[in-house]
């Protein structure tokens, strides 16, 4: 079922307050946020009816080692709703899509001891920052909310045997990875080229002609 509110402080919070007594496969959606937030604290900005602000209920019996790959998951899920509509989202490992080079939307997976909330927050008409980019500047049509997460939660049921395939579920989010054959600069190691991220969170890259790993928290660019 789908719960929308014409304001919240933050869909996610509302979720995990309620999470107990909602199902799996609920969403809720508000038209605004007063406290939307994104990972590391950052919030979440975005004027009334811009955006789609919504928290997907997962209550599945997942443990913890695979609750962490949620956001992936659901962020390869985006983007297949994307590009089976001809936009050329990608994805920017753990949580952020990218069209053109900006940020379209970003997620945020938080939990309790009674489930999961996958919240998303996907630009529809209109983009805060400069560096980021709204749907209708690359898709013609409705963007109606409740019809975007109603599609999002179908998508989301019938990837899901992928999600206990963590080998195949990242061999398929490498194919639009958006940091996949850029180089970057970081403080730690210098220049590299991204070549892949793999289902223990490691980045695999290309430095001097050799390849080598990380941990995603070990990488800090600028």
């Amino acid at each position: 079922m789908i719960y929308a509110f014409e304001k919240l402080d933050s869909t996610n919070q509302y979720a995990l307050d309620h999470l107990r007594t909602l199902k799996d496969g609920d969403v809720i959606l508000a038209s605004v946020q007063s406290a939307g937030r994104g990972r590391h604290g950052h919030r979440w900005q975005a004027a009334k009816n811009s955006s789609l602000l919504a928290s997907f209920i997962i209550k599945k019996n997942l443990s913890y080692d695979r609750l962490i790959h949620l956001s992936s998951y659901a962020g390869y899920v985006l983007t297949m709703w994307l590009r089976d509509r001809g936009v050329p989202a990608l994805i920017k490992y753990p949580n952020d899509i990218y069209v053109n080079d900006r940020k379209l939307a970003g997620i945020l997976v938080e939990t309790n001891a009674d489930g999961a909330v996958v919240g998303i927050g996907l630009n529809l008409t209109s983009a805060p920052l400069s560096t980021s980019i709204a749907l209708n500047e690359v898709l013609v049509g409705s963007l109606e909310p409740q019809v975007i997460a109603a599609q999002l939660t179908i998508l989301m049921e019938n990837y899901w045997p992928l999600f206990s395939q963590l080998d195949q579920l990242y061999a398929a989010i490498n194919r639009y990875g958006y940091l996949n054959g850029k180089e970057m600069t970081t403080s730690r190691f210098g220049r590299m080229q991204i070549l892949s991220i793999d289902a223990k969170g490691q980045i695999h890259y290309k430095q001097n002609g050799q390849e080598h790993v990380l941990f995603v928290h070990e990488l800090s660019s600028h």
